[in-house]
């Protein structure tokens, strides 16, 4: 993908907010290539060192070329995360996120919706333990 614009909007001093509009083309080898455009706003907000949120949505335009049926598909995504650190060795954190991608299959797009939880314990200087679970739902 490539960035056309970030733009960063200081606003509060515990949150932070910017745009981002990007553009990407997809050369799939066994099935029509696509053009696409993203625009996104993303927000961080720390409301104590504890507790970091973080929301990035919006819309992504994907051109699909084929010669026996080109189509236009318009699609909401998003990445939403929260993360706890009850201490400097250990963090819990959920994250949820959609996104468009080319399917294994022929002339398909997936939209898949995962939503994961992490628990982080460092046990020493460099060493971490990290235990995640994740489910996903497949939309094509």
């Amino acid at each position: 993908m490539v960035h056309v614009g970030l733009v960063e909007l200081p606003a509060l001093e515990r949150v932070r907010y910017w745009s981002r509009v990007g553009v990407g083309y997809l050369d799939v080898s066994d099935g029509p290539d696509s053009l696409y455009e993203q625009a996104q706003l993303r927000v961080r907000w720390l409301p104590s060192p504890k507790l970091h949120l973080a929301a990035q949505g919006g819309v992504e335009d994907r051109h699909i070329r084929s010669d026996t049926q080109p189509s236009t598909l318009v699609n909401p995504v998003f990445d939403v995360s929260v993360a706890y650190r009850p201490t400097e060795a250990t963090e819990f954190s959920v994250r949820a996120d959609r996104a468009v991608r080319a399917s294994y299959f022929l002339d398909q797009l997936e939209e898949p919706l995962r939503i994961e939880g992490i628990i982080t314990q460092r046990l020493a200087r460099n060493l971490y333990l990290l235990v995640n679970g994740a489910m996903r739902g497949r939309g094509m």
